[in-house]
């Protein structure tokens, strides 16, 4: 992959140049400042986490006001990718509030909260899409690698500095992840991160630099999922494979999704805890960190409902609310897969999978942060972190404008051909 990959409109024009980087009029970096700002405050006064939801007001202002924007093939490509899981979740969530309200009688605030938890930020980069300067976009990538590691270390300060001089602490976490500089959030953010510095050859210093920050955040599920992104980007020949019958490959990906599920029930049952105890000494819910009580839990109170069509959006967030003093006020199930089968219903369920792993056609990146992603879903609820979304939608966008292959227009007819089907 070739490290500088621009569009030039003129020789001269030193304005796409990967050095120059002082324009003035950066819209996009501006919407970046805005968003650390309220990231950074956040950190001292948790309620600030809800501005970041405004800004799609914000970027559509900006939007109106930025009349010189260029309308590039890249750039529409990018916005069709967007507009993909836009209009798709979006019809998603009508159909469901729809059958909730009127036959369920289940429509709640949790339904509404969880959808635009989805929705805001695809619309958020959405929108922001026509402000990036495709010549700057290495330029944005660390800018915004540097932030995130200033908010890291921003929220983490003494303990951060205690893990590294009790670094051995970081071999025992494998067993119980208890790190003391552990972050809930800033893992998952770095680690996308890692992935793009690694994938499009940033350099070496920056692929480093952000590991090691990710180390010490330490999430067990965020190693092992780099791990099977680096094999995934060491066989190329997979990913062709793939594009070769993408439909194929997305239905089978879904029925994989399926089974997993058959995991969660036999977790939440108990069938692994003489396994783990007889040949690890420790028993399943404190290996997990008490996944295993919430899911039985949940499934528990779910199970009578119908697993067909599922038991609607927002139920699962309501079931632990109703349980909070039993559980400790946990408010997220820690499994995005298990929670969105138990509320959308297997149809529900396999038709987000299969729409999700159908957009790892746009490009091989892609391909390899949705794998990344999945992995995540399996013991946590990023799914519904403004920020990692936004991230992870902000990098699929670098990484269409930084391909060649979509600038052939052969292409980008036959992949608008294949959304105008859905």
């Amino acid at each position: 992959m070739a490290k500088n990959s621009y569009i030039k409109t003129s020789s001269n024009d030193n304005l796409y140049l990967e050095g120059n980087f002082k324009d003035k009029n950066d819209l996009f970096l501006l919407v970046l400042n805005i968003y650390f700002i309220l990231s950074y405050i956040s950190i001292f006064i948790s309620d600030i986490r809800y501005a970041k939801y405004a800004l799609p007001i914000v970027v559509s202002f900006l939007v109106l006001q930025n009349k010189k924007n260029r309308i590039v093939y890249e750039l529409e490509m990018a916005k069709l990718y967007l507009k993909y899981f836009l209009y798709f979740y979006v019809i998603l969530y009508l159909v469901y509030f729809f059958f909730q309200g009127v036959f369920g009688n289940n429509l709640s605030f949790r339904s509404i909260a969880n959808a635009l938890f989805v929705i805001l930020p695809i619309l958020t980069v959405y929108l922001l899409a026509p402000l990036i300067k495709v010549h700057r976009i290495d330029y944005y990538f660390k800018y915004i690698t540097f932030l995130t590691i200033g908010g890291y270390v921003l929220e983490k300060r003494e303990s951060l500095l205690n893990s590294i001089l009790e670094w051995r602490q970081i071999f025992s976490a494998i067993e119980d992840s208890s790190v003391s500089s552990e972050s809930n959030l800033y893992p998952f953010l770095l680690s996308l991160l890692l992935l793009y510095s690694f994938y499009y050859k940033i350099g070496w210093k920056y692929s480093l630099l952000i590991l090691i920050f990710v180390i010490l955040g330490f999430k067990r599920i965020v190693l092992l999922s780099i791990l099977v992104a680096y094999c995934l980007y060491k066989l190329p020949f997979l990913y062709r494979i793939i594009l070769s019958n993408i439909k194929f490959f997305s239905s089978l990906f879904s029925l994989i999704a399926v089974v997993i599920i058959l995991f969660y029930y036999n977790i939440a049952d108990g069938q692994y805890d003489d396994y783990l105890f007889n040949n690890f000494g420790i028993y399943t819910n404190a290996f997990m960190q008490g996944r295993q009580n919430l899911y039985a839990l949940v499934i528990k109170e779910l199970e009578k409902d119908n697993l067909i069509f599922g038991s609607g959006v927002g139920s699962v967030d309501n079931i632990l609310i109703q349980y909070g003093n039993e559980i400790n006020n946990v408010t997220n199930l820690h499994s995005e897969l298990l929670r969105w089968f138990l509320e959308l219903g297997i149809i529900g369920y396999t038709i987000w999978l299969f729409m999700f792993f159908k957009s790892v056609e746009y490009s091989r990146y892609i391909f390899i942060m949705f794998i990344f992603l999945f992995i995540l879903l399996i013991t946590d609820n990023v799914m519904i972190y403004f920020d990692y979304m936004m991230y992870y939608y902000i990098l699929s966008v670098f990484s269409i404008l930084k391909e060649k292959k979509y600038s052939s227009h052969e292409y980008f007819s036959r992949l608008q051909t294949e959304q105008k089907k859905y």
